[in-house]
Parts: C-alpha cells; structure tokens; sequence
C-alpha cells in the first residue's frame, strides 16, 4: 500500500509538469475524432474486439476531392447529390515513405472533419494552426480501424458511417445527426508506437550528471540510478544527447517518452512501461511547454528535437490549500520525439 501512495504521489507530479495538453482548442461546435468528444460516443473509446472489425475497403472511388478555401485550407468537396459509400472507406491521395501506423500507435496528424454533402468543416487542425496528436485507442472506432497500414507522408480522406463514428446520437453541437456520414481529409506527419524513442544518432554530450541511464539512445530508457545523495535544490536540464531537429520553443507542443526515479530510489516509471496503479499510460505524450519558471517543462526551452534530455526536479513539501501531494526530489530522462510548432 506504501508504494501505491509514493506512485500517486508522483503521478501528481507528472501531472503538473508533463501533463498531456488538450487536443482541443476549438469552440464547442467543433467535434474532433476523439471518442471523449462526446458522451453519445463513449462506447467508442473502447478498442472494438477483433471479431467486430470491419472491412475497410482502399479506393478513391466516390470520395470527395480536396480543395482549398480562401485561406488555403483544406475542404472537402462533394458531387452533387452524391451519396456516401457504405462501409469504411479510406482514398489514398498522397503515398508517403515513412513508419507503417500500428494498432496501438499515437499519431501526429493535420485533418479536417466534414459531415459527406455539407460544405463546412466540422472541425480542422488547420484552423487552430497546429498539427494534432491522438492515441488511436482513444479515437472513433474508423480512425482506430482505418489508420493501420498507412504510412508516414501520406494523405487520404477516410469516410466513416455513423456506426463507426459517433453513434445513433451523433454530435448535435457539431451539427453531425446521428444517421450523417463523417469523412476526414488527414496528412499524416508521424507515428508512435509505446516503445518510441529519441534519434538514435544523436550526439553524446558526455556531460558530467548525478545519474547513470540504462538504454541505448534510439531505445526506450529501463532504469535510471542515482549516482550522488545530494539532491537537486532546483530545476535543472541536461542534455545528453543532442539532436539536430527544430529547438523547443516558449508554448511549444512537445511528444516525449520519459522514464522517471525518485531520488530516495523507491519508485520507477515511465511512458515506456506504464504503470496503471500511478495513472501513468504507456506510450508517448503530449507536453505543453511553458516558460513558467515553476513549471519543468520551462528547462527544456531550446532543446532540440531528437535529444535526450536528464530534468532534475527539487522535492516538494505539498500544499494543503491546493491539496498538492508532497513529492521527492525526482530525475527524469526525456526523449523529445517531436516539436509539433
């Protein structure tokens, strides 16, 4: 029981600092492919077994094209009086060379979401400027059915009937009815299996540090030891290998894969193994990075993506008026995967 409270101590560490950052920064009109984005949908959320998997059926025939409205978003357009096909349907448009998407994986995407004959967007990332990053096992059971097999670079539309979107009970603020088919333009940009890593060829720093990490670069970090008693009295990053992709800017959106140890030694984690009991899940995450001096997430303005990073964190003494947990002093290693702004 003692190491089940240290765990949910440091979940809520974690979720201070390396909280994932809402994918949603639409208005409540907007639906987004998530399944949470509508209680009507939450029988979505959970991955369908293998004996209900539909056939998705690859081909451009009948799907809407793409065009561009006034600021060179994309929209889709419809025949006239054209009727959806039945089923699941996915038009590849651009073939891309990149990672296959696996069953389980997290993807970085661009989309736009628009109800089949209607000429208005539902929902786009472009619109919010920023590309979006959804475990697929939280998505809609089309995007969980129709990403696997596609690969890195490429776009398509994926056309979805209601049974494989949002249900009987559509999502009425989005103006989506219940019985509406929902297709999507993607441009799929990465993704991430829960064994996801940093470059593989990035350059060691050979930086003395308070710590020694087991795992190869390009691989995901199993411990992390602590080398020194003294612990760290403030926040402090360290790279220990550098990677040669854009710099992490103030608001930028990061995916990391991180393992975490408690100086006192009594608790290990991380995204790489999960670990249910402290609320941590496996597989990258989605970080907000704040120049918040408070906040860890400011050390790692500047980094490049591809590096991985060492974050001392000072203890905690907790605060009762916010009910904020006391906390040790921690150590995580940080792989950053991708700066998505």
């Amino acid at each position: 029981m003692k190491a089940v409270k240290k765990l949910t101590a440091l979940a809520v560490a974690l979720g201070v600092a390396l909280s994932a950052a809402a994918c949603s920064n639409g208005s409540s009109s907007q639906a987004q492919p998530s399944a949470s984005a509508s209680s009507s949908a939450s029988a979505a959320s959970q991955t369908p077994t293998d004996e209900a998997k539909p056939e998705v059926v690859l081909s451009t025939e009948g799907m809407p094209t793409v065009t561009k409205d006034k600021s060179g978003n994309p929209v889709l357009s419809f025949p006239p009086g054209s009727t959806p096909p039945a089923g699941l349907h996915v038009g590849l448009i651009t073939k891309g060379d990149g990672a296959t998407v696996g069953s389980s994986d997290s993807v970085l995407v661009n989309y736009v979401g628009q109800v089949w004959g209607k000429p208005d967007p539902f929902d786009s990332s472009y619109s919010r400027s920023g590309a979006a990053f959804f475990p697929l096992e939280q998505m809609i059971k089309g995007w969980i059915y129709g990403f696997p097999g596609r690969h890195v670079g490429d776009t398509f539309t994926i056309s979805i009937p209601p049974e494989l979107g949002y249900g009987s009970a559509g999502q009425e603020q989005a103006g989506i009815g219940g019985k509406d088919t929902i297709v999507f333009y993607v441009e799929l940009l990465g993704t991430y299996s829960a064994q996801s890593a940093g470059d593989a060829h990035a350059q060691l720093t050979h930086e003395s540090v308070p710590v020694s990490v087991t795992g190869e670069l390009g691989k995901p970090v199993t411990k992390i030891d602590i080398k020194q008693s003294e612990e760290p009295t403030s926040i402090s990053a360290t790279i220990l290998a550098r990677g040669s992709g854009k710099s992490i800017k103030d608001g930028s959106n990061v995916i990391v894969a991180y393992a975490v140890q408690s100086w006192d030694g009594s608790v290990f984690s991380s995204t790489w193994q999960g670990e249910p009991a402290a609320s941590i899940p496996a597989g990258p995450q989605q970080v907000n990075v704040t120049s918040d001096p408070q906040n860890f997430t400011s050390a790692l303005i500047g980094v490049p993506q591809g590096s991985r990073v060492l974050l001392l964190v000072p203890k905690s003494d907790g605060d009762t008026k916010t009910q904020q947990q006391a906390t040790p002093a921690l150590a995580y290693v940080v792989d950053v995967l991708a700066v998505m702004d």
